[in-house]
């Protein structure tokens, strides 16, 4: 997932190699960011459930089992070995041009969520609910580093 150093996540790169209309290829720079994984974060009924960004791509990932955690990335410091991890494990991944808006709602009380709702340009939603006040502080903070100006939280 990177290596915290004095309290701020590096991040490490991968080239990915897009075909353009024209029948060429263009590198781009895909850049893992971070995310992470928790049981007190749910899509739909099952609890543990993770969410994970680089610079151009949102990615949600299932626990196999809620109270197993993912660890993604913290195996590999390598973001090419990363973002591979992230593609097998997916349960949605939604491209950055694809992304109408991001909203955010803490968590108002004990026993209620938030939730984290990605707006697609297609009309389509996904939503994930957040328990935690400090799950939805992390997942806020990976959603203003994947595109600060889409995000909405309260």
């Amino acid at each position: 997932m990177g290596a915290p150093v004095n309290g701020i996540m590096v991040s490490w790169f991968y080239s990915k190699e897009l075909e353009r209309s024209d029948g060429g290829c263009v590198l781009e720079q895909e850049k893992y960011l971070g995310g992470f994984d928790s049981i007190q974060i749910r899509k739909g009924l099952f609890a543990g459930y993770g969410v994970y960004a680089t610079n151009l791509r949102v990615f949600g990932v299932k626990r196999r089992r809620a109270a197993e955690p993912l660890e993604i990335g913290s195996t590999s410091s390598d973001s090419a070995q990363i973002i591979r991890d992230l593609e097998q494990r997916r349960d949605f991944e939604v491209k950055r041009e694809n992304i109408e808006s991001v909203e955010m709602q803490k968590p108002p009380g004990i026993f209620r969520m938030g939730h984290l709702k990605i707006t697609l340009k297609s009309g389509q939603t996904l939503e994930i609910k957040v328990g935690k006040k400090r799950e939805y502080e992390k997942l806020r903070d990976v959603m203003i580093n994947f595109d600060p100006e889409i995000v909405r939280s309260n």
